[in-house]
């Protein structure tokens, strides 16, 4: 069985259920409307001195007409009602390498708001994969082993029941020799004079004493030969059995493993912040070597 694998490694991390540090972004959109292929993107902001009327801008060809806001949208297209979203991460014992954006910053959805410290995340994936390596090698000495036991099993059952069938024969031959014997003596009796007779009866009784013995060599041969036969049999069912067992319980380690793997792959890959959409940054939870 797998005496070689190892434990995973307390490094190695999961989905990681830390504490979510929240960036807030409020995005200034109060409706998309969608025709066709020409999106019209009506749009409001704040200055510091004063506020500017909608406009509106036109991508593709199309014309603009003026209308109530809300009959637009009913008409032509799907009000986005979404004021503002906040990008928040999961992320456990992970620190703030920079933080790219202040409040009052410009952004385009994909840009990244906040760097982050991976070395003990990529530190965590590369022992995963090296636990999942070493596991995967340790499995396949386990199942050469297994199918080695098996292999061994197997001919010193095949040597077993030829040793016994060698015993039976052996000892089948002796009986028939003996048979043989007292069959002679028998007929050399009838033939021999009184004075002959005396000392045949003697080597009669004594060939019918080994013809006994000789019936229960044989038939001890024979009982010795079924238990063996069977007992070796067993031995490689057991075997065979515990191939099975070998094969399962390496799966199951392999397959932990692959998932421990894709923990850590998935933790390293989560631990980003990009906003989400355009805005504007209204809010930041966060600052520098912060760690959560």
């Amino acid at each position: 069985m797998m005496n070689k694998n190892k434990k995973a490694n307390g490094k190695t991390k999961g989905k990681s259920k830390g504490k979510k540090k929240v960036l807030k972004i409020v995005i200034p959109i109060l409706g998309v409307a969608v025709i066709g292929g020409a999106a019209f993107g009506v749009y409001k902001y704040k200055s510091q001195e004063k506020t500017k009327d909608v406009s509106a801008k036109v991508v593709n060809t199309a014309s603009v007409e003026t209308m109530d806001l809300n009959q637009s949208i009913s008409a032509t297209g799907t009000l986005e009602s979404s004021k503002s979203k906040t990008v928040s991460v999961d992320v456990n014992d992970v620190t703030i390498k920079e933080v790219k954006v202040s409040v009052g910053d410009e952004v385009k959805k994909g840009d990244t708001l906040v760097e982050f410290d991976k070395s003990d995340l990529k530190e965590a994936l590369s022992e995963a994969e090296e636990e999942l390596a070493d596991v995967k090698e340790d499995a396949a000495d386990d199942l050469s082993d297994a199918s080695e036991k098996i292999s061994d099993a197997k001919e010193s059952y095949s040597e077993t029941v030829e040793e016994n069938a060698d015993s039976v024969e052996d000892a089948k031959e002796e009986l028939e020799e003996a048979k043989e014997k007292v069959s002679e003596l028998k007929k050399k009796k009838k033939k021999a004079s009184d004075q002959e007779k005396e000392s045949i009866k003697s080597e009669l009784k004594e060939a019918k004493e080994k013809k006994e013995q000789a019936k229960e060599a044989y038939e001890n041969a024979l009982k010795n030969q079924k238990s063996s036969n069977k007992q070796s049999n067993s031995s490689v069912e057991e075997a065979e059995d515990n191939y099975d067992n070998v094969v399962e319980n390496n799966e199951k380690l392999i397959e932990e493993a692959e998932e421990r793997v894709e923990e850590a792959e998935e933790a390293l890959e989560s631990c980003e912040a990009k906003a989400t959409m355009s805005g504007v940054i209204t809010s930041l939870g966060v600052e520098n070597g912060d760690t959560y």
